[in-house]
């Protein structure tokens, strides 16, 4: 295994990671607004 491999591969959890927190983040910021009142359409 190369380096430069081992370093594409980390990238991509780390973009993976990143990905999954901010759906995450999408979530909980939907639930406040739909606890506040709104309609939210998806």
């Amino acid at each position: 295994m190369s380096e430069r491999f081992l370093a594409s591969e980390d990238e991509r959890l780390t973009g993976l990671r990143e990905a999954c927190g901010a759906a995450e983040r999408e979530r909980e910021m939907v639930q406040m607004l739909r606890r506040a009142g709104y309609a939210v359409r998806r």
